[in-house]
């Protein structure tokens, strides 16, 4: 669906992205774009595992990554060196906050959003939870301008934050904030009153569609259940599996399906072994929310036992309850922040208080035992989550305070070029300080390679990629390489024709590059030209070529086999142009290519004179006329 005019374009900004508990954030965003919005998604780290649920690969949103920590302290030196550094702000903050709250290294890592986002053509900036990533949107809107909204769920804001005076700035200064329940709404303005006017309250919204029914019915004396989340001591597994026990001590046998992994994992089957339910409790780990449906479809009612932690970190308005309800299940849980909000007690399922097990296991009992209630709890908790947290009811409020933002920028310029560097490929860093002009008066999408830099290669190459999409580590494009089965399967059939020439090794590195390049780049708009600056690069922009279709170029020296073979196939190609041929980097004196230390002597002078400079320009324009 195209984007409506006069909207603003979104950036969706986190600290880590995807994590494969938030599917509240994922289902706004992809109910976002099938309104129409245009978004783009920024993430601060990448994801700490490759799992990601399969949805998201039904994302039209480009997902961008920060460089690497090394590249962002050279960001931040460059900027100091130009005067654009904003230290009195950060030295107010830190005055103002606390130096706990850590405002320089939030700055460094809205440094790189602050050039990139105006260039996209973003209005305004979205975030979830109160953490160092709305931290950073300040900074972006001191830097850059742009303004920013956010939710705040409530662990965040009354346990992780290091400052309440911090948490009130980042409510001051956003255009406006968005509460998951009533109770969440509640305690901000408890912290934060004076910002009552901005604070919306809008619930987790869930597509529905995707949800098969389930037909609760316990038999002969058998109650099975499921329960999802991480293993950690707020979700409250200890005390389900307690209640369990209590419940067969009344007749009844509860059978659970736990999925969700964490630290708790071997305490918790420790107790499941001391209580002698070995045989009535399955531990999932980490499961895609494909498997989760399966699963709410084959039991009879769902439970989560959530309670305050010893620190006072909870559940608030858990999203796994509202899927249970949207798959017709009843619901068992605890009277604690939003689930009242939720789960109705007595009309949708049971409400016990925080730790109460003989509450639990009353509940427990009750569905297993009395015909038809489980099945009047599920029908009705459908009917709750359809009228009130279903996404279609709970985006258009989120839409409305959107559409109040400005849209001030206008869309970014076709690209022309895109073009791959690896900076730590010996002279690539080098060579895009020289070409970054060119390749800029080209619009050309620039995507680098970080690896592990050192901090004096960061200094000297990251002010030269301000503004390019830097590729994220090897967790993020694993996880991107596994979703993609026929892109994957169409690189892997392409591994013969250059096996002999290149490592397994180096192959697949390269393969899992282009994949990730060609996905983003698809989204943001594809250039008519992939160019390789060196023969580290040729590999990733040839395998580009045959993904996306669009010609590619070499200018490389032609020292290996393999790129004398990509250079052969880039000029021979009908698509990349006949009459392309790989750029000469020789002497100017001389029409001999020199070779050592003296050629690298020789680039360096000769891009001074700007000379290099002049025959690029000329060559990509040949290029771009023949693709």
């Amino acid at each position: 669906m195209p984007t409506k005019r006069g909207r603003p374009r979104l950036a969706y900004l986190f600290s880590r992205y995807p994590v494969i508990s938030q599917t509240f954030v994922d289902n706004e965003i992809l109910g976002l774009e099938a309104a129409g919005w245009e978004v783009i998604i920024c993430s601060i780290h990448p994801p700490r595992d490759g799992l990601r649920h399969p949805r998201l690969s039904s994302l039209r949103a480009p997902v961008l990554y920060a460089p690497p920590p090394e590249a962002r302290k050279g960001i931040e030196n460059d900027l100091i060196a130009k005067g654009r550094w904003p230290k009195k702000f950060i030295d107010n903050h830190a005055r103002v906050f606390g130096e706990e709250t850590r405002p320089e290294l939030s700055c460094r890592n809205a440094a790189h959003f602050a050039e990139l986002l105006p260039r996209l053509g973003v209005d305004h900036v979205h975030l979830h939870f109160a953490n160092r990533a709305t931290h950073a949107a300040l900074m972006l809107k001191e830097m850059a301008g742009l303004p920013y909204s956010f939710t705040p769920q409530a662990q965040d804001f009354l346990v992780d934050i290091s400052s309440p005076e911090l948490l009130g700035e980042m409510c001051r200064q956003a255009e406006f904030v968005v509460v998951a329940c009533a109770w969440a709404r509640d305690e901000l303005l408890k912290l934060v009153p004076a910002v009552g006017g901005k604070v919306k309250r809008i619930y987790n919204g869930i597509d529905p569609a995707p949800y098969p029914r389930a037909h609760p019915s316990p038999e002969a004396g058998v109650l099975k259940i499921a329960s999802v989340g991480r293993l950690i001591e707020f979700k409250g597994f200890h005390h389900l599996i307690a209640a369990m026990a209590r419940v067969r001590e009344r007749g009844v046998t509860v059978q659970l399906d736990l999925m969700g992994d964490g630290p708790w994992r071997e305490r918790l089957e420790s107790q499941v072994k001391d209580l002698g339910l070995a045989g009535q409790v399955v531990f999932h780990g980490s499961v895609k929310i494909d498997q989760m449906r399966e699963c709410y479809a084959r039991v009879d009612a769902f439970v989560l036992a959530c309670i305050a932690d010893s620190k006072g970190a909870m559940d608030v308005f858990p999203t796994v309850i509202t899927e249970a309800m949207l798959s017709w299940l009843p619901v068992v849980s605890c009277r604690i922040a939003g689930v009242p909000e939720q789960v109705i007690d007595g009309e949708t399922g049971f409400v016990a208080e925080p730790g109460d097990e003989a509450g639990l296991a009353n509940a427990l009992y009750r569905l297993a035992t009395e015909p038809g209630l489980a099945t009047r709890m599920g029908e009705a908790g459908r009917q709750r989550a359809m009228e009130l947290f279903a996404i279609n009811r709970t985006l258009p409020m989120l839409e409305a305070e959107l559409e109040k933002q400005p849209a001030r920028r206008t869309a970014p310029p076709a690209s022309q070029v895109g073009a791959f560097y690896n900076l730590v490929a010996p002279g690539s860093g080098a060579l895009l300080e020289m070409e970054r002009q060119v390749l800029r008066e080209n619009r050309a999408q620039v995507w680098v390679a970080g690896g592990t830099l050192t901090h004096k290669e960061a200094d000297r190459f990251a002010p030269a990629a301000s503004g390019a999409f830097w590729l994220p580590d090897g967790m993020a494009l694993e996880a991107e390489w596994r979703a993609r089965p026929l892109e994957r399967a169409r690189l892997e059939a392409l591994h013969g024709e250059v096996a002999q020439l290149v490592s397994a090794e180096d192959f697949f590195d390269a393969a899992r590059r282009s994949l990730w390049i060609t996905m983003q780049s698809t989204r943001l708009g594809l250039p008519k030209l992939w160019y390789a600056p060196t023969e580290a690069e040729a590999l990733v922009v040839w395998l580009l070529h045959h993904l996306t279709c669009r010609p590619f170029a070499l200018a490389a020296d032609g020292g290996s086999e393999l790129a004398r073979h990509l250079a052969g196939q880039a000029a021979a190609s009908a698509l990349a142009a006949p009459s392309i041929h790989p750029l000469k980097r020789s002497h100017p004196c001389t029409n001999e290519p020199p070779t050592g230390l003296f050629k690298r002597v020789a680039m360096v002078q000769e891009w001074r004179r700007g000379r290099q400079q002049a025959a690029l320009r000329t060559w990509l324009r040949k290029a771009l006329s023949k693709s």
